[in-house]
């Protein structure tokens, strides 16, 4: 059973929209609850699970609140406090600020160097020959036009000794090499 998008609603609401920026992302039908961009807790099945911490726990004891469970299958335990426990938006407030102070810090996200970036938006390189490898000429399929351009490439001048004897210079290059 997913969580009902207004008991999240109540939630931020018990919290405040003043003071520390409470905000939830919602995550496999399910939400996460942020306290200035940290995970403090989930919201899954219409309960709030909240980050095992010892200020956590003692809130909680001092409330006859304590209780433990998974937010989901597989998951370690959290604190588990369902919304019967949510109407003092104060004590819960209170206890999700002690929570937040007690979790290490956020991992910042490595920021991307000019290199990095270039390399993502660039194409994907394509593959370049050896250094022991000679790449084949192009074959010249109009001989008399290549030699009367002015700018006769390499590939065109090897072709047009190899139009007399009748071989390509595809041919050529494999017979050479």
């Amino acid at each position: 059973m997913a969580t009902d998008p207004g008991t999240v609603e109540f939630l931020l609401d018990q919290l405040g929209r003043r003071g520390a920026s409470y905000t939830t992302k919602r995550m496999f039908g399910e939400y996460c609850l942020y306290r200035e961009g940290a995970p403090v807790a989930f919201v899954c099945d219409d309960v709030l699970f909240i980050k095992d911490t010892p200020a956590g726990r003692e809130s909680m004891s001092r409330a006859n609140l304590l209780a433990f469970g998974p937010p989901y299958p597989g998951a370690k335990d959290y604190l588990r406090l369902p919304p019967d426990g949510w109407d003092d938006g104060q004590w819960l407030r209170n206890l999700l600020d002690a929570t937040a102070a007690a979790l290490p810090a956020p991992r910042l996200k490595k920021a991307p160097s000019a290199k990095d970036s270039a390399t993502r938006k660039s194409a994907p390189a394509k593959k370049t020959a050896s250094k022991g490898v000679k790449k084949r000429a192009p074959a010249v399929k109009n001989v008399a036009a290549a030699a009367k351009s002015t700018k006769t490439s390499d590939s065109a001048k090897k072709a047009a000794p190899a139009a007399k004897t009748g071989k390509s210079a595809a041919k050529r290059t494999r017979s050479r090499g």
